[in-house]
């Protein structure tokens, strides 16, 4: 019997399965989801990821796959006492994997805890069965790989996997996993980009080439993160209320994407004891006083005489406010961009509110010269910990917010060429 036709008739025989217990309960929740990839367990890590194949044993080694003979694991994954326990069910079959190890881990962020292992029975089957109150991130690990899935309550979930290429796994039950599955697909082809891009430029020996390939990094890791991006929200909205669409939104970058993320914030604010929603819903919050449309905060910082000078005093033109550093290769790339820019736009009325991390007064003020920044400089000489970084929440170098006359924030996160056709557009 060839793999592909043990799957039908392993798929039709789990379907009567799931038929006829779903019969015993008819309150589920939909809003789940599941999700599968290698790495270490932290859904903010988007580390290589592989998926699953199991095993391939005789038909009538499913029937022995049932919930009355798993083992019983109890989960009390929330503190709101509006969602009642529930019982759930996962099992499989990895043909050929009698004998191999499983081992079964709840995940959390940045951390998973290993709650149950044994080692697969003759027929390469497994199974275990508990309770939860909401929705909540699973792992198998085995043979170096493992998958990541979400279980909702009343989710019965079967795998269905050859020994020989675990990635290539069948599930029934549930979108979840193979939803998943496809969000590992878009963050490793982003991750191998990324790692493609930096190492084309080490072996790239012609100076001339290798200054140009450098000047172009920023931008070109930009279309990268907004190819993830596009290719993120299509998933998400898509996935709509399964549970994975909430774990796919902690790598959607919040400068760029927040009011996406607060449509999703919204969308799953009935689970706000979730550790996974808590961290989705601080990221919306703690950026919203400087997301657009929201007015600058006001700080006031030395320039390069002494004098301090607030950001209000720039109101009445547009103006770019610049966070930079003298020690971070990206700044010093993107500060000759600036320049240009500022001295082609000065004369129409952009003003230049540049803010350094630098913690040396003499490396803040050469790197001044030697990259011709003009307009308002200043510096607290704090380093990262400037007041300017800490109330603009500044997480990467260089960064760019563009503020209307009245001093509200019309745009962000942009560079050079984006940038300038921003410019464009709004200084006639």
């Amino acid at each position: 019997m060839n793999k592909h036709y043990l799957y039908i008739v392993l798929f039709l025989l789990s379907m009567v399965s799931c038929k006829n217990r779903d019969a015993a309960s008819t309150d589920s929740n939909t809003n789940s989801s599941g999700l599968t990839g290698a790495g270490n367990g932290n859904p903010a890590d988007t580390g290589k990821n592989k998926g699953v194949t199991g095993a391939t044993q005789s038909v009538a080694a499913q029937t022995t796959i049932t919930a009355t003979s798993a083992t019983n694991i109890k989960i009390n994954n929330s503190n709101s006492p509006n969602f009642p326990e529930r019982p759930y069910y996962v099992k499989g079959i990895i043909i050929d994997g009698a004998g191999m190890n499983m081992v079964f881990d709840q995940v959390g962020i940045g951390t998973f805890k290993p709650i149950w292992s044994e080692n697969l029975n003759e027929a390469g089957g497994f199974g275990f069965e508990g309770t939860l109150r909401e929705p909540a991130l699973f792992q198998i690990r085995f043979n170096g790989l493992n998958i990541q899935f979400v279980v909702r309550p009343n989710d019965t979930i079967e795998f269905y996997m050859t020994k020989d290429d675990l990635g290539d796994f069948k599930v029934v039950g549930s979108p979840e996993p193979l939803i998943i599955r496809d969000m590992w697909a878009i963050l490793d082809a982003t991750n191998a980009k990324i790692d493609a891009l930096h190492l084309r430029e080490k072996k790239t020996k012609d100076p001339v080439r290798s200054e140009q390939l450098t000047d172009s990094l920023p931008y070109i890791n930009d279309l990268i993160q907004k190819e993830k991006a596009t290719k993120l929200k299509a998933l998400i909205t898509k996935a709509d209320t399964n549970f994975t669409a909430l774990l796919a939104s902690l790598y959607l970058n919040p400068n760029k994407d927040l009011e996406f993320m607060e449509k999703v914030d919204e969308k799953f604010k009935k689970y706000s004891d979730n550790e996974f929603y808590v961290s989705l819903h601080n990221k919306v919050m703690t950026l919203l006083p400087v997301a657009i449309g929201h007015y600058a905060p006001d700080i006031g910082l030395p320039d390069t005489k002494g004098n301090t000078v607030k950001i209000s005093s720039m109101q009445g033109k547009y103006t770019l406010l610049y966070f930079w550093a003298s020690n971070n290769a990206n700044s010093r790339i993107e500060n000759k961009n600036v320049a240009k820019l500022y001295d082609k736009y000065k004369s129409r009325g952009l003003q230049l509110y540049g803010i350094s991390l630098d913690d040396n007064k003499n490396t803040w003020l050469t790197t001044l010269n030697e990259d011709k920044l003009e307009g308002v400089q200043v510096c607290d000489l704090l380093g990262y910990t400037s007041v300017g970084a800490q109330v603009y929440l500044i997480a990467n170098l260089p960064t760019t917010f563009i503020l209307d006359p009245s001093g509200k924030i019309i745009d962000k996160g942009l560079y050079d060429p984006e940038l300038e056709s921003r410019l464009s557009k709004l200084i006639k």
